[in-house]
């Protein structure tokens, strides 16, 4: 299997950048904004977002309107 390839079945996967399945794939802003919401609920402020992949999403707004206090990872 060459190179391509191998990139190509990784993208089908799901695979983030750092070789992680995402865990959510939210469809839609309202989605994300009550998933973003539930895990920042579960586990705090400071909760690593990268599990969720928002290829799908356009539209991003109102995204930590509740949520002033967010200070996790949002980097991939």
């Amino acid at each position: 299997m060459n190179k391509l390839e191998k990139l190509k079945k990784l993208l089908k996967k799901n695979y983030n950048f750092r070789g992680n399945n995402y865990e959510y794939s939210p469809k839609t802003n309202e989605e994300l904004r009550q998933l973003v919401n539930d895990l920042i609920k579960k586990y705090g402020n400071k909760v690593d977002l990268n599990i969720i992949d928002v290829s799908n999403i356009d539209d991003f707004s109102e995204l930590f309107y509740q949520n002033t206090e967010f200070n996790g990872d949002v980097s991939d």
